[in-house]
């Protein structure tokens, strides 16, 4: 058995992703590192965040150096990628608790489907930075939201989708911590934030706009989850991974 961790974090607050797409702004996304177990050492982890406080890429000017670092580490194994769940449809579905759990559920069934088609026998533990909520003006310290209904609500939504999807709950896990407290989080943080802002010429020049998006589009480097896309996509896609060759090219 083949064994994963994903380290997952958040970019944007999933509302009005349409209008802010319409003034050329990325949609708000869920992002990190999928590390299979033992190929990515403490000591590579040290390396990037520092040993005492926090790091928060919206703070902080070395964001893209952290970012190098990781580049430069990550793919020493060859499972090992950084993976994004994006809602590039900008759909909303009620409002924006309910559309973030729709994005991450669907992305991390899709990422275990894609695992099983790949390795065989899988076991996924996922592992969200506490959600925030910043639309209550208090300090964010002071304003997450609580996260054990949070979680029952996802593990909800994960275990209908694995039905229907043929998932065994016994194949994947889940769990919350502090991104301002656990630097596997810090790491994601770092990741999904250059892939949100990466864009912004005020935050980062030419030069490293261009280095950002090659990683981004690199699919040995980056496994990207379009979580909203249209039925008939989703049945190729899903015939190419189980090898319905004749099928996929009939749909």
């Amino acid at each position: 058995m083949r064994r994963f961790e994903l380290w997952l974090d958040e970019s944007g607050d999933f509302n009005n992703d349409l209008q802010k797409a319409g003034s050329g702004a990325n949609p708000s996304l869920v992002g990190g590192l999928l590390i299979e177990n033992n190929t990515f050492p403490e000591s590579y982890i040290n390396a990037i965040i520092p040993e005492s406080g926090t790091y928060h890429s919206v703070n902080e000017n070395d964001q893209l150096d952290r970012f190098k670092m990781i580049d430069e580490r990550l793919y020493k194994n060859e499972a090992n990628r950084l993976v994004v769940f994006s809602n590039q449809e900008c759909i909303m579905i009620l409002d924006n608790n309910l559309t973030y759990l729709n994005i991450i559920s669907e992305g991390i069934l899709q990422l275990i489907k894609r695992l099983k088609a790949q390795y065989g026998e899988i076991f996924l533990k996922v592992i969200i930075a506490n959600r925030v909520n910043t639309t209550t003006g208090l300090n964010p310290s002071q304003s997450i939201v609580q996260s054990d209904e949070y979680v029952k609500r996802l593990k909800e939504k994960m275990l209908v989708a694995s039905l229907e999807n043929a998932i065994s709950d016994k194949e994947w896990a889940l769990q919350t911590a502090s991104a301002r407290r656990d630097k596997r989080l810090m790491m994601a943080d770092i990741i999904c934030n250059a892939f949100f802002t990466k864009y912004r010429k005020k935050k980062f020049n030419a030069a490293e706009r261009s280095y950002i998006e090659s990683i981004y589009s690199d699919n040995q480097k980056t496994l990207i989850f379009t979580v909203f896309e249209s039925v008939l996509e989703k049945n190729f896609r899903n015939n190419l991974i189980e090898n319905r060759i004749g099928e996929a090219v009939s749909d």
